[in-house]
């Protein structure tokens, strides 16, 4: 009897150690569900289940480019028997799959009934040159592929050769994270307030469009929180929403008015437009970030942010979509928002979110035919000395927001006594249409006198003309959307690389800027200081407008004299700008310019006023047509690329729309770059000398101290952009087998009855 109560024990102990793993990560990869997917990470690899609606083979794969070229395939087919031979795969091309000399995948159960086929199985990483590294923490594109005829009887265990046929339509793809799948949930009492674009029509000629709304918040009995949002895309939209950013306002009592007519008039524009009024520069403190990829974000159980102004956050909103219309699809009509969820359970904490960064404007420069060429933005100890209490405050969250071109980026952490912290947030392989929210695992630390530089790398190996920097997708970014507690007053904390000096490097000795002859230093300065002013451009108009006495300063009552020519300067180009925006083709032309590329079309209205006086070659050519025609070779990049990361010029922008520059810095002691990490599948990493290094890498070499002469060589034209039979089979587990000798000699031994 006790022989008996042991083996039930024992069988109860194997029935628990076959029990199902626990998978907590799921997707629908179609959109019928017939291809379902559960997963979770393990210590050196990822655990899957798939089940598919088919009765013939089934495939996945772990694509770096999203086709077929150079997957990582598992395929699976149905034995006779309801048991499944599985296959590890890699694709050359859009031709069938090879396979892998080594075998990295474990099956650990499968069946197929005839009309569906699970299989549970490991795919471990190794250092197979066919497998794709699973273990790194960033997006991935899967694809799949399934057939609906059976495998004939006695092919699946014979290789693939003879049963993995043609999928015809039965394929698709999905680009996720496996490790930070992304997804919100709240409970369905949870209230919240919906803000949807009203039937915005894209236009049929341009593939980039900014879309603001404003929106007024409802009034609550008693204080709120928000605690947290979820995209709302509409469906056959996706391929169209870049990312939906919602600010507050901050409005003084003098244009509440105004702001009241926006909401009743139920009032839109294009961003940046003419036709955006421009008091709606005043909404500048980021609430939520939705970027294409994610699904949303849940603040931390004890941080919420106060809604409305008397209860101290901000009482109208403005929704910003960017839509991104690569093939200039005609016709296309959107109406996707966000969802913003909020309680009348106040928590301790109130946070605020800091955009962080490279300043948004032609400043930033990429060469072409790069393919890890960095530029950086830091928001410099200046700005954290002046905001940040001092016992600091905590981020939580980070969303890294780069354009096309961006293939790496991380926010690094500087402690104010120099020491360089870990990253708070890296994406090794960044995606731009895969872009989530990070939220860390412990909240990070950032005190006064810190600094954080959002570094990012890029790849223009397929360009021919330099990107700059601004709203088009392809033109660039380099951003950091930091959450954090407690709420402070900084909302924008970004950095330009010192113009003059870059000018220096790329050979410019003397420049024409707006009417005055300058040194190139100068001229630098200026460029910088009508960026600044086309940004509070907003603000100048107001104050035209006529504000109170005291409500607003006055620009034109500046006793500087440079300082009045460049604000005007700063309108005149608004206003260019703004009738570039409303009719790109008829505004360039009327100055000249044809067939000039939209990624190019700010950047020549800004730099079109700074023309060259030395070299002479290139005299009184405009700085646009320098930096186009420049000779972007190994020894031109490394000039820029030194430029750009020797010398900052920090900025930092307060809730009040009040900016704050600072004399260009150099950040100490810092590597201009984060060292690549090491590969521990090279010889370096197996015998010990692989390991990772504090040094900075090799960059680019310092200028020579000679007189920089190179500049372009020619005028022209701008250039237009752009077998193994390895078999898996589930086997029954040897505890059984154990269990099942264990019983029988329990039964002979006490044959009596229970």
């Amino acid at each position: 009897m006790k022989l008996l109560i042991a083996c039930v024990l024992v069988a109860a102990a194997a029935a628990a150690s076959v029990e199902e793993p626990e998978l907590p990560h799921h997707a629908a990869l179609d959109s019928e569900g017939r291809v379902l997917l559960w997963w979770r990470p393990t210590a050196d690899g990822l655990l899957f289940r798939l089940r598919v609606a088919a009765a013939g083979y089934v495939a996945l794969g772990v694509s770096p480019s999203g086709g077929m070229a150079g997957a990582d395939i598992v395929a699976a087919a149905p034995a006779a028997d309801g048991s499944l031979a599985v296959w590890d795969l890699h694709a050359t091309g859009e031709t069938q799959p090879r396979l892998d000399a080594s075998q990295d995948v474990r099956l650990l159960s499968g069946a197929a009934n005839g009309t569906h086929t699970e299989l549970l199985f490991e795919r471990r990483d190794s250092c197979d040159p066919d497998d794709v590294p699973l273990a790194a923490d960033r997006a991935v594109t899967l694809i799949w592929a399934f057939s609906e005829q059976p495998v004939a009887p006695g092919a699946a265990g014979s290789g693939p050769a003879g049963w993995l046929t043609y999928h015809g339509t039965r394929r698709g793809s999905r680009l996720i994270n496996l490790h930070r799948p992304g997804g919100v949930h709240f409970a369905p009492d949870t209230p919240y307030l919906d803000i949807v674009a009203p039937q915005v029509r894209l236009p049929d000629d341009e593939r980039t469009m900014y879309f603001c709304r404003i929106t007024k918040l409802p009034e609550f009995p008693r204080k709120v929180h928000f605690i947290g949002f979820e995209g709302l895309i509409q469906p056959g939209s996706e391929p169209f929403v870049h990312h939906i950013i919602v600010y507050e306002c901050t409005v003084p009592e003098w244009r509440r008015a105004a702001f009241e007519a926006y909401v009743s008039e139920r009032q839109a524009a294009r961003c940046y437009s003419p036709n955006m009024p421009a008091d709606w520069g005043r909404c500048g403190h980021i609430l939520a970030v939705w970027a294409v990829g994610g699904s949303g974000e849940r603040l931390p159980a004890d941080v919420g942010i106060p809604l409305r102004e008397e209860y101290g956050g901000a009482t109208y909103v403005m929704a910003e979509i960017h839509y991104d219309n690569p093939a200039v699809r005609p016709g296309v009509v959107d109406s996707s928002g966000v969802r913003l969820y909020y309680t009348e359970h106040l928590r301790p904490s109130e946070a605020g979110l800091l955009n962080v960064g490279h300043d948004i404007a032609v400043t930033q420069m990429v060469p072409p035919g790069q393919t890890d060429y960095v530029v950086n933005g830091l928001c410099h100890s200046s700005c954290t000395r002046q905001w940040l209490p001092a016992g600091g405050v905590r981020v939580y969250s980070v969303l890294l927001h780069s354009h096309l071109a961006g293939a790496q980026m991380r926010l690094r952490h500087v402690a104010a006594n120099g020491t360089e912290l870990a990253p708070i947030a890296e994406e090794t392989a960044y995606a731009f249409n895969y872009q989530q929210t990070r939220s860390l695992q412990q909240p990070v630390l950032v005190r006064p006198g810190d600094q954080l530089l959002v570094e990012c790398v890029y790849d223009t190996q397929h360009r021919r003309n330099v990107t700059f920097g601004g709203l088009s997708a392809e033109n660039e970014m380099c951003l950091a959307f930091v959450s954090y507690y407690p709420r402070v007053p900084l909302t924008i904390c970004w950095s330009s690389p010192d113009m003059g000096h870059t000018m220096e490097q790329l050979g410019i000795q003397a420049a024409n800027a707006y009417g005055m002859e300058l040194p190139v230093r100068r001229a630098g300065d200026m460029i910088q200081q009508v960026i600044n002013n086309l940004e509070s451009f907003a603000r100048a108009e107001w104050d035209r407008e006529g504000a109170p006495a005291g409500g607003e300063p006055d620009p034109e009552s500046a006793q500087d004299a440079t300082a009045r020519h460049l604000y005007e300067v700063a309108l005149q180009e608004q206003r260019i700008m703004s009738d570039l925006r409303a009719d790109n083709v008829t505004a360039l032309e009327a100055l000249g310019v044809h067939g000039l590329p939209e990624a190019l079309q700010d950047p020549f209205l800004i730099l079109k006023d700074i023309l060259v006086i030395d070299p002479v070659n290139f005299r009184m050519s405009t700085l646009f047509q320098y930096v186009v025609e420049y000779p972007w070779d190994a020894e031109g990049v490394a000039r820029l690329q030194r430029a750009a990361t020797q010398f900052y010029r920090p900025k930092c922008v307060s809730r009040d729309g009040q900016i704050r520059n600072t004399e260009r810095q150099r950040l100490e002691n810092v590597a201009w770059r984060t060292p690549p990490a090491p590969d521990r599948c090279s010889q370096g990493a197996q015998d010990g000398r692989g390991g990772g290094t504090a040094v900075e890498p090799a960059g680019p070499a310092d200028p020579p101290s000679e007189q920089v002469t190179r500049g372009p060589v020619a005028r022209g034209s701008v250039q237009e952009p752009d077998d193994h039979s390895g078999v898996s089979r589930a086997a029954a587990p040897l505890t059984w087998w154990l269990c099942a000798l264990v019983c029988a000699a329990a039964l002979r031994a006490d044959p009596a009855p229970l």
